[in-house]
């Protein structure tokens, strides 16, 4: 999975999917993995998404304090997305759109940590930093 693209990099191509086959607005769009901030989540409700797993981050606060870890964290991720919000201009969660977020297809590209690493030690001056 170190090299497979993130959530919300394919979130984009489902969102784009759905507009194109005129089911966004039909279909619930859930997603999940790799969101661990309040801004995390601002930035997958702007791309389209229509809720956000947040799984591992409550395992882990489970895990440390219980019932009490897991009520803290849902608190600092909420106070997280509300400041996003605020800082944004956005008074409820419908005001976050697209505009908020810049990005494309293209931007979103992975490239493969592998072949990066043999180009830096074949070609050090092909190495990205």
């Amino acid at each position: 999975l170190d090299t497979c693209r993130s959530s919300i990099q394919v979130l984009v191509e489902v969102v784009a999917k759905l507009k194109s086959m005129g089911l966004y607005d039909k279909v619930p769009l859930f997603v999940d993995g790799g969101f661990r901030r309040g801004s995390d989540i601002f930035k997958a409700l702007a791309l389209g998404a229509t809720a956000v797993g947040i799984g591992r981050p409550m395992l882990y606060s489970m895990a440390i304090g219980g019932q009490e870890g897991v009520q803290y964290s849902i608190d600092l991720l909420g106070q997280e997305l509300v400041t996003c919000m605020k800082n944004a201009g956005c008074q409820t969660i419908s005001n976050i759109t697209s505009s908020f977020v810049s990005c494309s297809l293209n931007d979103l590209q992975v490239s493969n940590p592998i072949a990066n690493l043999y180009n830096s030690v074949e070609n050090p001056s092909a190495a990205k930093l």
